[in-house]
């Protein structure tokens, strides 16, 4: 499957998002820790929350948050850069095992 391979093979993640208020803040949260359990770097683009860059070992390239006192809806129209730093994929355990974990935890519990 073409879209499977080239998944497993991406640098870059390119995630658009809808988010509003607090949900906004979690989302962006998850999708870091999503960079990390995958090994790539994650840029997130929110159209009513938080944006931003995420790399592989969990580090905040950059982020920004709609509706703060750094950045209001105008500074959003005028738009912002960075320098997305394309790393080359780490291999995680995750990416190697997937949800195996959780499921041998399950067949522990139950034996």
């Amino acid at each position: 499957n073409f879209l499977r391979s080239a998944a497993e093979r991406a640098s870059l993640m390119l995630q658009p998002g809808e988010d509003w208020g607090p949900i906004g803040i979690l989302h962006a949260r998850m999708d870091a820790m999503r960079a990390v359990e995958n090994g790539f770097t994650l840029f997130r683009c929110s159209s009513g929350g938080v944006s931003g860059v995420y790399g592989p070992y969990g580090d905040i390239v950059l982020e920004a948050v709609l509706g703060t006192e750094k950045l209001n809806y105008d500074d959003l129209m005028l738009g912002y850069t960075a320098q997305i730093p394309i790393m080359p994929r780490v291999s995680t355990l995750y990416s190697l095992i997937g949800g195996a974990l959780g499921y041998l935890c399950v067949m522990v519990w139950l034996a």
